[in-house]
């Protein structure tokens, strides 16, 4: 109020009517425009706080084809081949488009182990757990891969996962205190490996202590 005083009134005089309804006019609009625009962004799709990823998708394929090399269980688990799960969201743009990406890397950008020829990817719906645990039976799954989701709890998942003894991998930090065995951030403008140790264990996975070297350790709940 005392802005719209000082910026209406002449020092010592006093602010005309007209030019007082034609700034209350002008603020007015203002703010019509940014509550509009707050509320635009509000119903846009997009990540929830907590659901971003710190890198990219192609930078995180090229660094997991790298970390998972440091697991010495790998080939005993997956027997020559790999069955990648990577849990997502239809109707989930982030999710989705995270899972897309994916696929385009498996095709585009092959690595030592996550290659085409030895890699075959399975997209998996994010539902009810115990359709999450027969899809991962059913399809042989290796490793899962979980996208950002929406309103959905990432420990259940990891919860599911470690019932079978399935590794889990993100590129979303925060689901590492959740229970996810490896996952990607960032840190000073640079990639982060984190490791949920307890997690890795549980999913049947032996690192070397080289990569432990690397990495940030993460403890559950955190």
């Amino acid at each position: 109020v005392r802005g719209v005083t000082v910026a209406c009134g002449r020092k010592g005089g006093t602010a005309s009517p007209r030019r007082g309804r034609a700034l209350f006019k002008r603020v007015g609009w203002a703010w019509m425009r940014v509550l509009t625009l707050g509320f635009v962004a509000f119903l846009l799709p997009g990540p929830l706080s907590g659901q971003e990823m710190a890198l990219t998708v192609p930078t995180q394929w090229s660094l997991f084809d790298r970390i998972l090399g440091f697991d010495r269980a790998l080939d005993e688990r997956t027997d020559g081949g790999l069955v990648l799960g990577v849990v997502y969201q239809d109707r989930n743009r982030v999710s989705s488009t995270a899972r897309g990406e994916i696929v385009t890397a498996h095709r585009e950008t092959p690595g030592r182990i996550l290659n085409g020829d030895r890699v075959r990817i399975v997209s998996i719906q994010a539902s009810s757990m115990n359709e999450l645990g027969r899809r991962l039976a059913e399809e042989g799954v290796d490793l899962l891969y979980l996208t950002p989701l929406r309103s959905q709890d990432a420990s259940e998942i990891a919860e599911v996962a470690r019932e079978l003894r399935i590794p889990t991998l993100t590129g979303v930090p925060e689901y590492m205190g959740e229970g996810v065995c490896l996952g990607l951030g960032q840190r000073g403008g640079r990639p982060e490996i984190l490791v949920n140790l307890d997690a890795c264990r549980d999913g049947g996975m032996d690192l070397n202590s080289e990569l432990l070297k690397l990495a940030t350790v993460v403890s559950p709940g955190s």
